[in-house]
């Protein structure tokens, strides 16, 4: 019931509702698929090869491998823990998602009695789009899934709590087809346990 075991928990809810969302692939090296499939054999300088003048489909409308390549392949977001597997993957692997530990807080109020153990953790997104207007909007629905998924629980794998406030944001930057966001949230822990709370108690206990 710590600080992992919150992180694998979100990783799965995100993974989750994300599940169905496609989002293209990143065309340079987008040959790589969560099958790790092996990329396609481009065609010679001389393209596939032509049918016969006497086919009685010569002429009409054939969809060719060629033309099918050109469509951009989509999946949905990887989800990854603290880092990308390698550090050469930043655009590799896009479309992802990376949650990352920030601090974990614990507070004590004396005069209350009143602990608390929190956990900040960000979440990076990257895509990729053809379209400049549509990547924008497609970290947006990114964060928005997320939102809604979690709020509407509140409280995830029966021991960490969503604490107000959530906040998410779409990079404004100029980065090409390449579209970027983060998530900031703090979660609520169980507390650890302890037999005296401050050292003032201690002394009080001495003392009587």
């Amino acid at each position: 019931m710590g600080v992992t075991e919150l992180l694998q928990a979100l990783k799965a809810e995100i993974k989750k509702c994300l599940a169905g969302m496609l989002l293209e692939v990143n065309p340079s090296t987008g040959e790589r698929e969560e099958a790790h499939n092996l990329p396609l054999e481009p065609y010679d300088e001389w393209g596939p090869p032509e049918p016969p003048e006497d086919d009685p489909e010569c002429g009409t409308d054939i969809q060719t491998d060629r033309e099918t390549e050109k469509e951009p392949k989509k999946r949905p977001p990887d989800v990854y823990l603290m880092n990308l597997p390698e550090r050469s993957d930043w655009y590799s692997r896009i479309p992802y998602v990376i949650i990352r530990f920030l601090n974990v807080k614990d507070r004590y109020n004396k005069d209350e009695k009143d602990q608390q153990a929190t956990v900040n953790v960000r979440v990076l997104i990257a895509t990729y789009c053809s379209d400049g207007e549509d990547g924008g909007l497609q970290v947006l629905e990114i964060i928005e899934r997320i939102r809604i998924h979690l709020e509407s629980g509140m409280l995830l794998d029966e021991n960490y709590m969503l604490q107000s406030p959530f906040d998410g944001e779409v990079y404004p930057d100029d980065t090409g087809n390449y579209f970027l966001g983060e998530i900031n949230m703090t979660w609520s822990i169980p507390i650890i346990e302890r037999s005296e709370f401050h050292i003032e108690d201690v002394r009080r206990k001495e003392n009587e």
